[in-house]
């Protein structure tokens, strides 16, 4: 595909899996994605995406969040484990700084953690 991600998907308000792997996407996650209240799956990784992941606290519905060999920074969101359903968070092999947020200690939901190689610490 290549480009961005198109910032008109967040019109796209019944999607409820988005899968953009392998397309080399560049750019940054569009704030307009907080627009998909039932997204449930994202899928982002293997592409040459940048910026903060700031826009995943926004999607209520989230299980399954991967977004692994990319170049995103910035830190993870500390409250990213209040998204109640969030079973997958996979980051490996991007710029993340910071540290790790305790709320992803406490989600009684998550199933898979994969923050390996990033910049945590």
């Amino acid at each position: 595909i290549g480009g961005s991600i198109p910032s008109e998907l967040g019109q796209a308000t019944a999607l409820y899996d988005l899968r953009l792997f392998d397309n080399n996407l560049v750019g940054s996650i569009p704030n307009a994605l907080s627009n998909l209240e039932d997204l449930q799956i994202l899928y982002l990784d293997s592409n040459e995406i940048t910026g903060p992941i700031t826009v995943i606290e926004e999607l209520p519905s989230l299980v399954d969040f991967q977004a692994f060999r990319n170049r995103l920074s910035g830190t993870i969101p500390n409250d990213i484990g209040d998204l109640g359903g969030l079973s997958v968070l996979d980051l490996n092999t991007n710029r993340m700084k910071g540290n790790i947020p305790d709320s992803l200690g406490e989600s009684g939901s998550l199933e898979k953690l994969d923050l390996s190689k990033n910049e945590f610490g």
